[in-house]
């Protein structure tokens, strides 16, 4: 979502190899509902505006890693 004076603010699911594999048991291909990874979608936000972060969300049990991200950017 783009706010008025210039701030982005998104969120998008973690691409996990494991999960992409699964989908493709199913006969599904998630990259037709998600065409850019997160680590894409960060690279093109720091690009396109001066100053921003991402925050990672953990899953539970953190041991599997972030499941989702969420970004801020400020032009």
């Amino acid at each position: 979502m783009l706010k008025p004076g210039g701030q982005m603010v998104y969120g998008t699911p973690v691409e996990k190899p494991f999960m992409v594999f699964m989908f493709s048991l199913l006969g599904h291909n998630i990259r037709d509902e998600h065409f850019s990874t997160e680590k894409e979608i960060e690279e093109a936000a720091h690009k396109a505006f001066s100053k921003g972060h991402v925050i990672h969300m953990q899953s539970t049990p953190p041991i599997a890693g972030s499941v989702y991200t969420v970004g801020n950017f400020v032009k």
